[in-house]
């Protein structure tokens, strides 16, 4: 692709880096996605295409997105490594399907005391805050505040409350008290 703007590779990064920081990416690929859906609406008399409400090109495209979700954290060390990033995606559970908020995180099951089994998802729900008697991800930073090249701590919890009410989470391998500045609510576990 940089031979065809006789660009060099690194150039060519650089320009693109450049159209991210700035936000104009974002603008471009926005208005690219808008046109693309109107021009592959089937019905839209525009598009050259009819074919009785058939899902094609962008119908398709956001279809299957919505049963996808992505993958926010996977065991590092004794925490997650937390990256509020689509760069990794998973099929949702049925129920789970084009929910907003929902992402996946991989437990880090060493330090669970055997809670959540090997090989297993847990989905939260960023728009839904934790409660005691919850499980939890818990995130060491303001979640609305992260973006997708900062990576934080997390770890999964379970949401407690002392007799002061001040609400925390409790870890079980070691027994350990959690202060995060972000919960959110665990709404289904899905074993492999």
């Amino acid at each position: 692709m940089a031979k065809s703007f006789e660009l060099g590779a690194e150039e060519l990064f650089d320009k693109i880096a450049n159209l991210y920081k700035s936000g104009e990416l974002n603008k471009h690929i926005s208005k690219v996605k808008e046109r693309v859906k109107s021009v592959l609406e089937p019905g839209n008399p525009m598009s050259g295409i009819d074919m009785q409400g058939s899902l094609y090109g962008a119908k398709l495209y956001d279809s299957a997105r919505k049963k996808l979700v992505p993958v926010f954290g996977t065991p590092s060390g004794k925490m997650i490594a937390f990256k509020k990033s689509d760069k990794t995606m998973i099929v949702a559970p049925m129920t789970l399907e084009g929910r907003q908020g929902i992402y996946a995180v991989i437990p880090n099951t060493k330090r669970l005391g055997g809670i959540i089994p090997e090989k297993s998802y847990v989905f939260a729900d960023a728009l839904t805050p934790a409660k005691p008697g919850d499980m939890a991800v818990a995130i060491d930073t303001d979640f609305d505040a992260l973006d997708t090249d900062t990576s934080v701590n997390a770890q999964i919890v379970s949401v407690k409350q002392d007799s002061k009410g001040k609400v925390y989470g409790q870890i079980s391998s070691p027994d350990e008290k959690v202060t995060a500045q972000t919960m959110h609510k665990v709404v289904m576990i899905v074993m492999e």
